[in-house]
């Protein structure tokens, strides 16, 4: 068999088939498009053929999706390093609670007004009595 037996009623369905899965799909791809916080929506498509004699079948997927990234920070605690006593439990991370009591403690041991503690995309600010906790793009 020669690739041109095959070639024009190959097209003709892959067409078909393609404008299929867009027609019935173009407004929940509009959709999440216009919802995707950077404004990207990737769009892919798949199609599985399977040739018996000079006929061919096939199934066809269409799948989108958004851009999702959620970011976190840690690190382990140096096991020959003492903790804070009051400020870091033994059996918790630190907290925004603990960073808190542990800002309050540095504003007194200084008598600052007010102290910022920089930790990653994460802010905290102790003014006064207040706590302000912000991360990167605006506040929490």
């Amino acid at each position: 068999m020669k690739p041109g037996e095959i070639t024009d009623p190959l097209q003709q369905e892959l067409d078909r088939a393609l404008q299929s899965l867009v027609a019935g799909n173009v407004t929940g791809i509009a959709t999440e498009l216009i919802h995707a916080d950077d404004g990207t929506l990737t769009v892919g498509f798949s199609l599985k053929l399977n040739l018996s004699g000079k006929r061919v079948a096939g199934t066809g997927a269409l799948s989108y999706s958004r851009k999702f990234k959620d970011e976190v920070e840690f690190i382990t605690p140096d096991p020959d390093q003492p903790r804070l006593p009051g400020i870091e439990p033994e059996d918790s991370p630190v907290t925004p609670k603990a960073v808190r009591e542990f800002a309050q403690r540095m504003a007194e041991a200084t008598g600052a007004d007010s102290v910022t503690l920089p930790a990653g995309d994460e802010r905290f600010v102790l003014a006064g009595k207040s706590t302000r906790h912000s991360r990167k793009g605006g506040s929490l």
